[in-house]
């Protein structure tokens, strides 16, 4: 069992403030890109898709993409999936337990559950074989329910960074974190 906390990222690597439009950009050498130092492609294709595509709304606040090849993405009202052809929209309208707040960061876990962070209505599990989702909030044991970064250990259990401190959610029990220094104060801003 692994009772330790993955690394805190480096403070560089913290998430950007909600007010803040955020980009993708990669800066790494030619060198060190996945085709290659001398074949970069010479065709790029870029398609846009916004609400009227399906997207829950047009302010992509975080993507991941799953081992299923699907595109997860987390708006500020909502979140969707994307399989290549078409978004299902993942929002307070469609689904009850979804708050209205912004998703902050979406995380695929090894037994194939999808975890959904919040901007300010706590943490969300979608079991992927039903749909179904569960919520979790600070009467389930949250520290907050701003969720800034989630990681999963080599043992299966789901950290989980707040605003307020670190969680981890293990064997169907999610408890606060305070480690040796008691961090449950600090937000935690990045994981690896």
């Amino acid at each position: 069992s692994n009772d330790k906390p993955p690394a805190a990222a480096p403070a560089m690597a913290a998430a950007a403030p909600a007010s803040s439009t955020s980009a993708l950009i990669s800066t790494a050498p030619k060198s060190q890109l996945p085709w290659g130092p001398s074949v970069v492609p010479a065709n790029y294709t870029v398609t846009h898709w916004d609400k009227s595509h399906g997207l829950p709304r047009d302010s992509v606040r975080c993507i991941t993409q799953a081992r299923d090849g699907a595109i997860w993405i987390g708006t500020s009202e909502g979140f969707a999936r994307f399989d290549g052809e078409q978004f299902q929209a993942y929002t307070r309208r469609t689904h009850r337990v979804i708050p209205t707040s912004a998703t902050n960061v979406i995380l695929e876990a090894s037994d194939g559950g999808i975890w959904i962070g919040t901007n300010g209505s706590g943490l969300l599990r979608m079991n992927r074989k039903d749909g179904s989702l569960l919520k979790f909030g600070r009467k389930d044991g949250l520290t907050g329910v701003e969720i800034l970064t989630l990681a999963e250990g080599s043992d299966g259990s789901i950290w989980v960074g707040t605003g307020s401190g670190l969680n981890r959610y293990k064997d169907g029990t999610l408890k606060p974190y305070l480690g040796e220094n008691n961090v449950l104060d600090s937000a935690i801003y990045g994981l690896m």
